[in-house]
């Protein structure tokens, strides 16, 4: 389809290891997270939305859950629940258009990334949970 419709903006890349990967997220200008809609994946967490956080770039999912609720809480992306790929181009492209909307998300994510998803605070916390001191 990319050749179809002279596509030049859009890259397909093979499967990358991690080292890789944070130098490709790094050029693009906004992340994107894909689910069938489906409630089986409403719980769902993935964890290259924490790559885009660290990376400091907004988000943009397709499925309500608990993905959606951390990004909207975070202010650091968009949530359209749509199986309709027309509909996601077209959020896309209009984020694209508008770059004023999304200045500030991608700090958004990585200081909520901070601030919730500390390694150090995580592990104090499930330390007071089982009541054990490392």
């Amino acid at each position: 389809m990319i050749k179809e419709y002279g596509l030049n903006n859009i890259s397909i890349i093979d499967y990358q290891e991690k080292k890789n990967l944070f130098k490709i997220i790094r050029d693009c200008d906004l992340g994107l997270i894909t689910y069938e809609i489906n409630d089986t994946f409403r719980k769902n967490i993935p964890s290259k939305m924490f790559d885009y956080m660290f990376l400091e770039k907004p988000v943009l999912i397709n499925l309500k859950g608990e993905a959606s609720g951390i990004i909207e809480k975070g202010g650091f992306g968009f949530c359209l629940e749509t199986n309709n790929p027309v509909e996601f181009f077209n959020k896309i492209n209009n984020v694209s258009k508008e770059p004023g909307e999304t200045k500030g998300l991608g700090k958004n994510g990585f200081e909520y990334l901070e601030n919730n998803f500390n390694k150090k605070d995580l592990l104090k916390k499930l330390e007071n949970a089982i009541g054990i001191d490392f």
